[in-house]
């Protein structure tokens, strides 16, 4: 058997989500460090190579729409307060 170079693009990118994904739910990583930002940024633009050269649109736009919430989330900025926390006094 024999695997295309575009198609271990997306299984990389695949492994390196699942790893992201897992290393934070085992406590390993925190959800806003920096590997776990790269993970979910690499993974999906490999994913995305992956999918262009099969046309699957839909894969194309979900993955881009990870990567636009994970850089989102990584850049410092205001933020919404949660509901349960207190609003800072002025």
């Amino acid at each position: 058997m024999q695997i295309d170079v575009l198609d271990l693009c997306g299984w990389l990118g695949t492994f390196a989500v699942l790893c992201g994904y897992f290393l934070v739910r085992a406590k390993k990583l925190a959800p806003d460090s920096g590997v776990y930002t790269l993970c979910n940024t690499i993974g999906p633009t490999g994913i995305i190579v992956s999918a262009l050269h099969h046309q699957l649109y839909a894969v194309i736009v979900l993955q881009c729409f990870w990567i636009v919430v994970t850089l989102w989330t990584w850049v410092p900025g205001p933020r919404v307060t949660p509901a349960n926390e207190e609003h800072p006094r002025d």
